[in-house]
């Protein structure tokens, strides 16, 4: 069994690397903080800039407290297809852990199901909303919880609105089919070198 030392020696080392650097940052508890503060040392930056990653977890980490809860389940369960943690402060290492997969394949699938998720997601739940919030006013039991519901619906939808408008600016300019398919040839070639 390495002493302690010797583990906290081989982690630090790792931080060179942009995937292994980046992997050891996503741990639950402020992960998302610690990600959007790393900067290799390495001269990694413009890569770590062009990560679609990156821009994932900057997306879902900006999101209203309203909404990102919600934005993380649709990518654990659509996804990643597997239970939510029981503690949602867990929810976004959860999906930081999911995105800086290892390994180069993984990383990349990753990165495509959570976009294709968020593009699914996003596109039909602003125009659900509108509907849920008719049909719940139009209940005629309207119990303290419903009455709840009824009053966020009005600052949750528009949280929704402008996460899709910002969402769509990402698709057009940082999470394109050809920086994707950028950040594709970069993790391959990356493996290759290993």
């Amino acid at each position: 069994m390495p002493s302690a030392r010797r583990r906290r020696s081989r982690a630090s080392s790792a931080t060179g690397s942009l995937i292994g650097g980046l992997a050891k940052l996503a741990r639950p508890k402020r992960q998302a903080e610690r990600f959007l503060r790393w900067r290799p040392s390495d001269g990694t930056r413009s890569m770590l800039d062009s990560d679609p990653r990156q821009t994932l977890i900057s997306f879902l980490h900006g999101l209203p407290q309203t909404i990102r809860t919600e934005a993380l389940l649709f990518i654990i369960l659509y996804a990643m297809q597997i239970d939510p943690p029981d503690d949602t402060d867990a929810l976004e290492g959860t999906v930081i852990n999911y995105l800086m997969k290892p390994s180069a394949i993984g990383s990349i699938g990753a990165v495509i199901c959570a976009i294709a998720v968020i593009d699914h997601s996003l596109e039909g739940l602003v125009g659900d909303l509108s509907r849920a919030e008719s049909a719940l006013r139009a209940l005629p039991n309207r119990s303290p919880r419903l009455q709840q519901a009824l009053l966020s619906f009005p600052l949750r939808k528009r949280h929704w609105e402008q996460a899709f408008a910002e969402w769509e600016a990402l698709r057009a300019t940082k999470l394109t089919p050809r920086t994707l398919r950028e950040f594709e040839d970069n993790q391959l070639a990356l493996r290759r070198m290993r």
